[in-house]
């Protein structure tokens, strides 16, 4: 079954709203995000 998540703030101790955020702090989310079986998502940022 594939899973598509409309709106993820941030997941695993990452915050994407995080001003400090890195690049590779948020690519690191993302693997274990699809790690989950989540095939698509929708990062939510404010800035």
């Amino acid at each position: 079954m594939k899973c598509f998540d409309l709106q993820v703030n941030g997941a695993f101790g990452t915050d994407f709203a995080d001003p400090n955020i890195t690049e590779d702090a948020f690519l690191r989310c993302v693997e274990k995000i699809l790690a989950k079986g989540v095939t698509r998502f929708l990062p939510t940022f404010f800035f």
